[in-house]
């Protein structure tokens, strides 16, 4: 699991109802206008979309609520604009590097949506999207690449303070 595979969300802004996660992944976009699919450079196994270009999804959204809209941007660049059933996301900017971006949210009922986003020249390598009614809204999380994934180092601390390393963690660091 990578740090990008959790959300921790504050006791006072989450529900008791389970929070929805729609993947839009590349390989399952339709591409126009010169978009196309690549494997990410330092991951060949994970495929990526580069512009300029189109790109969209149908997504089945399975409750209605406010939905945040989130992309994983492998590069630098400019975040692309992002469409749900043809009505723009508000909320784009320019992406520093490997992270994931939040473009904005918007109000869906539940049921099947068209997602797409527009790559202009200078766009940001796309990772994939993610619909979610998880009320997270953080700044931009960095994603691991292969410089920045950790090497096993994980530590907690019991009740009092003291610190214990979980089983295979490094004692470095």
């Amino acid at each position: 699991m990578y740090f990008d595979d959790v959300s921790i969300v504050p006791a006072d802004a989450g529900g008791e109802e389970p929070y929805n996660y729609v993947e839009l992944n590349p390989e399952k976009a339709a591409l126009g206008s010169g978009a196309r699919l690549e494997p990410l450079q330092d991951f060949p196994q994970w495929t990526t979309i580069r512009g300029p270009g189109t790109a969209a999804w149908r997504a089945s959204v399975p409750a209605a609520g406010i939905y945040r809209v989130w992309l994983r941007g492998w590069s630098a660049g400019r975040a692309p604009r992002a469409t749900i059933e043809g009505e723009e996301v508000p909320g784009r900017g320019d992406i520093a590097g490997p992270t994931w971006q939040f473009l904005g949210k918007a109000t869906l009922p539940a049921g099947n949506h068209t997602v797409s986003i527009q790559l202009g020249q200078g766009a940001a390598t796309v990772g994939g999207l993610v619909l979610t009614n998880d009320p997270t809204e953080l700044a931009a999380v960095p994603v691991p690449t292969s410089a920045t994934i950790p090497r096993n180092r994980i530590r907690t601390r019991r009740a009092g303070g003291e610190l214990q390393q979980q089983a295979g963690a490094s004692q470095d660091g």
